[in-house]
């Protein structure tokens, strides 16, 4: 039998891990990422509870997005997002990782605080990743290449928004219609 349990985090326990993050680092960023590789595989190769595989996928787009060169992050986002794998890899935390069931789960409420707050920047590093595996063509395709792609799809979009509206409103040579 299983039973199913919904859990309300409060402002005041946000505020905590905010805290948490903004604290200074323990370890060097190489040492970091080493860490939180090493803890996802061991993850990936053990039964570990659904709530915890749905966050496998978010941590490791935390990873490619400070791992990425040439992706633009501001210091202050990757010192967050750094905090936060810290604190993934530290085994006794708030709680210690190795409690059946429950380890996990001040890990997951920390990826999901700052997946919440970078969310835009996840998702542009998303099509950013998309976009170069699509227009590279055997070079190296930039940020700057991928966001004058996007003005172009924007500006196509527009101008074909624009025609469609011209034909559908059967305009007799001038810009009013009767």
């Amino acid at each position: 039998m299983s039973t199913e349990y919904s859990l309300y985090i409060t402002d005041k326990v946000i505020n905590h891990f905010n805290k948490i993050l903004h604290q200074p680092f323990k370890k060097e960023e190489g040492e970091i990422v080493s860490a939180v590789k090493q803890t996802l595989n061991k993850l990936k190769s053990n039964k570990v509870e659904d709530y915890v595989v749905d966050h496998i996928k978010p941590l490791e787009e935390l990873l490619e997005l400070i791992s990425d060169e040439k992706w633009e992050i501001s210091d202050q986002d990757k010192s967050y997002v750094l905090s936060a794998l810290q604190y993934f890899a530290e085994e006794h935390d708030v709680i210690p990782d190795d409690i059946p069931v429950v380890g996990y789960l001040d890990d997951c409420i920390v990826i999901d605080i700052v997946v919440k707050k970078l969310k835009l920047q996840l998702d542009e590093h998303r099509q950013f990743i998309k976009a170069s595996m699509a227009y590279s063509n055997n070079h190296d395709y930039s940020v700057d290449d991928w966001r004058n792609t996007q003005r172009k799809e924007l500006f196509s979009r527009l101008r074909h928004r624009r025609l469609k509206g011209l034909k559908s409103h059967h305009c007799r040579g001038t810009s009013f219609s009767m």
